[in-house]
């Protein structure tokens, strides 16, 4: 019994990781839009494969936005829109983050989803112009103050901070919602 439910764990596993994806576009910091047929991420560059077949070698310091489309589920013809930028974390090193919410604050996930065990994400927030991302919370259960992180960041506006103190009180799943709030109502 033990060996079949182990088998179909991993062709689950191997069914969620091989989704479809597509529509390969990765903005350069010199200004030129590149898009591929397929890409390969190596430890230090990224491995693209043009339609005409031609390879090409991209630094990680060479671009600062990947967008794909990804099929919604595994049978499905619906595709979703993925977006990841490059962002400076408060460690001062680069990383390839999944962006949730664009606008003058954007909201950053990092994390890992090791099947059959808990997933941890850590949420990060940057402001247009900010050169550091910052921690704002995690899905973590030992996790540092959200309501104070998020009030000291918010600051700025008056609006946000009641909101925080009220409505959002110690709601990190609302993260999304905190910062499409932000972006709407905040200069």
């Amino acid at each position: 019994m033990k060996p079949i439910i182990t088998t179909l764990a991993l062709i689950m596993c191997l069914f969620s990781f091989s989704q479809n994806q597509k529509n390969f576009t990765f903005f350069k910091i010199d200004g030129t839009v590149v898009k591929v047929e397929n890409r390969k991420f190596k430890r230090d560059h990224v491995l693209l494969t043009h339609t005409n077949g031609d390879k090409e070698k991209l630094l990680y310091c060479d671009f600062y936005r990947y967008e794909y489309d990804v099929r919604k589920t595994g049978i499905s013809k619906e595709y979703l829109h993925k977006v990841q930028e490059m962002v400076v974390l408060e460690d001062g090193k680069k990383y390839l983050l999944p962006l949730i919410v664009e606008g003058k604050c954007n909201l950053y996930d990092s994390g890992s989803s090791v099947p059959m065990t808990v997933s941890t994400y850590n949420y990060y927030i940057k402001r247009e112009g900010e050169k550091f991302a910052i921690k704002i919370g995690t899905t973590n259960l030992i996790s540092k103050n959200f309501k104070s992180v998020a009030l000291d960041y918010f600051s700025d506006c008056d609006v946000m901070e009641e909101k925080i103190k009220k409505r959002f009180n110690k709601k990190r799943k609302r993260l999304k919602e905190i910062v499409s709030f932000y972006n709407d109502n905040c200069q």
